[in-house]
């Protein structure tokens, strides 16, 4: 409950729809959208010049064997793959069709997750995260 009200960060955010309309299991979602979603984050946050969140995917990549923020994705994907957790949301019954609902239940549902994210995105910003992630 608490990780209900105090939130997260996006991909669990954008997961817990995709698990609610498909019965997902919640790590595997977090699979297919972390890449992508960290993917984009580290571009807004480069543009932005978002210092605070660069240091953060700086961090989680080094952790995982990176060099830093900019290759966060690609050491997340090593992990993925490592663990044979490579997957995507097609993979997992997720259809274009289901990006609409998804969306606005993420956005409705998952407002703290938003909002802790370390860059801010938009609906349609989501929108176009979720299909990346198909």
């Amino acid at each position: 409950m608490s990780i209900n009200t105090a939130g997260v960060a996006l991909p669990h955010g954008m997961e817990h729809p995709c698990s609610g309309l498909k019965n997902i299991t919640h790590g595997k979602g977090l699979a297919a959208l972390t890449p992508i979603i960290t993917e984009e984050s580290v571009k807004k946050a480069t543009a932005e010049k978002n210092t605070f969140a660069l240091s953060k995917y700086d961090e989680i990549s080094k952790i995982l064997g990176g060099k830093g923020a900019s290759d966060c994705a690609d050491a997340i994907r090593g992990l993925l793959e490592k663990i044979n957790l490579s997957l995507t949301l097609s993979e997992q019954g997720i259809e274009k069709k289901d990006v609409d609902w998804l969306t606005e239940n993420c956005m409705k549902v998952s407002a703290a997750n938003l909002t802790n994210h370390p860059v801010h995105f938009e609906k349609e910003e989501v929108k176009e995260l979720y299909l990346r992630c198909l």
